[in-house]
């Protein structure tokens, strides 16, 4: 059924519903990433080291 629209429909038609299936593909991919409750990115930046010590013979 989609594949008749876009091809019955103008060429701006076609890049809207390209446009609004896209989104919608994105749209489910987040919301899979967020039920899949994977394990959050952490980076060292702004990380304090002025408490690391290292020992003396290092």
């Amino acid at each position: 059924m989609l594949t008749e629209w876009a091809e019955k429909g103008t060429p701006k038609q076609s890049d809207y519903l390209h446009g609004v299936l896209v989104s919608e593909r994105e749209s489910g991919r987040q919301e899979l990433l967020k039920a899949a409750l994977l394990p959050a990115m952490k980076v060292l930046t702004g990380f304090d080291y002025s408490n690391v010590r290292f020992p003396e013979d290092y």
